[in-house]
């Protein structure tokens, strides 16, 4: 994470406002810095990065999550998704993509890593945060009327 602090504090337009090594403390920056985005590791100790995103929320922290993580699998990405993360990196990701992310997010759209997009990931995320485009036109209108 100390490339990452590098990168991210010598890009222009990126100001990085705290940096912690477990999401407790992560937790508690958020609450005092509210940041615009917060680059969140799963596998954190004391609070994972799930719980974190989730306590993000709870707290009623107006901040956007990108997940950077080692964890490639598409139960990772759903649940990180699910939980309310607007990106998802994997850690082999080159500082250029970093960077990228936090620009596509902070503009109001998703992130999925390139190589998560290269195996199809991406069109079930999409299905996951809008469910009923998936359905025929038919299957809304039953599940409209009941």
């Amino acid at each position: 994470m100390d490339g990452l602090h590098a990168l991210l504090s010598a890009t222009p337009n990126i100001e990085v406002v705290g940096k912690a090594s477990n999401g407790k403390d992560a937790l508690a920056l958020a609450i005092q810095w509210e940041p615009d985005i917060a680059v969140v590791d799963l596998a954190m100790p004391e609070l994972n990065g799930l719980g974190l995103i989730q306590a993000l929320h709870d707290n009623a922290i107006d901040c956007l999550s990108i997940v950077l993580s080692m964890y490639s699998t598409e139960e990772h990405v759903i649940r990180a998704t699910q939980t309310g993360a607007r990106g998802y990196l994997l850690k082999e990701s080159a500082d250029q993509e970093v960077i990228q992310a936090i620009t596509t997010v902070f503009g109001g759209a998703v992130y999925l890593s390139h190589k998560l997009v290269k195996r199809g990931i991406m069109p079930l995320i999409e299905r996951m945060q809008n469910p009923l485009g998936s359905l025929t036109q038919r299957e809304q209108q039953v599940l409209q009327n009941g």
